[in-house]
Order: structure tokens, then C-alpha cells, then sequence
């Protein structure tokens, strides 16, 4: 996909997400559509993930949080959604259920052990 289409995508997309949102949360909204569009540029993002990256951004910001996508929670680690309110972090990790070619017959140990590594990780850093 190319960056004009996708920039279209994105804002086609946070059009309708801003319908939901007071208008005051709008730019908000914006800016976390400007980090998925920058991300694509170096090739960060997928168009599955973007798409669910997005509506979760815009519930959690009609919910009082404050929202980053893609970022870094340790040297090593990205989580896809960091949401702030109050005092608390929430991380959120989108899965789409893509399990490799190599996994045919074991779609929901692997699925499953991705779930399991995903709380490991991340855990500590709520």
C-alpha cells in the first residue's frame, strides 16, 4: 500500500471514529492518526493493526485517557496502545490471530503461548 493511501485510510477512518467523540477529543484522536501515518512511513504498522489500534484509541480517548500508539515501554519492548489516566497505566496489545505457516496444525498452543509471552513481558510495566 502506498503512503497517500494509506494517509487516506487513516484519516477516512478517524472521520467516523470522531463522530463518537466529544469535540474537544477530536485532536487527540489526530494525534495518534499522525503517529500511525509517520510509523507507516518506516514501514512500523500494518493495515490490520491500524485499523484496530485506531477504534481502541478513540474509545479509550471518550474515556478520559490520553493516547500513544507504538511506544516504547523498555529498551526492548513496544507495546501497540499506551493509555494514561489519572495515576495508572494501561498497555494494550492488539492480536489479530495470525498464526504462521509453520504452526498449521497447532493454531491454538501457538496462539495461546503468544498470550502467555505477551503477560510476561509486559506485565511489569503497567
Amino acid at each position: 500500500m502506498d503512503l497517500n493511501k494509506f494517509r487516506n485510510d487513516v484519516l477516512t477512518m478517524s472521520e467516523k471514529l470522531s463522530k463518537n467523540l466529544k469535540e474537544k477529543d477530536v485532536p487527540k484522536l489526530n494525534f495518534v492518526c499522525q503517529q500511525l501515518i509517520e510509523m507507516y512511513e518506516k514501514n512500523l504498522v500494518k493495515i490490520n493493526h491500524y485499523v484496530l489500534e485506531l477504534i481502541c484509541a478513540s474509545n479509550l480517548i471518550s474515556r478520559g485517557y490520553s493516547v500513544e500508539v507504538e511506544k516504547d515501554v523498555s529498551d526492548i519492548l513496544v507495546c501497540d496502545i499506551f493509555a494514561k489516566k489519572g495515576g495508572g497505566n494501561t498497555l494494550i496489545e492488539i492480536e489479530t490471530g495470525f498464526t504462521p505457516p509453520d504452526h498449521p496444525m497447532d493454531t491454538v498452543d501457538y496462539f495461546s503461548a503468544r498470550i502467555m509471552g505477551k503477560i510476561a513481558r509486559y506485565g511489569n510495566h503497567c
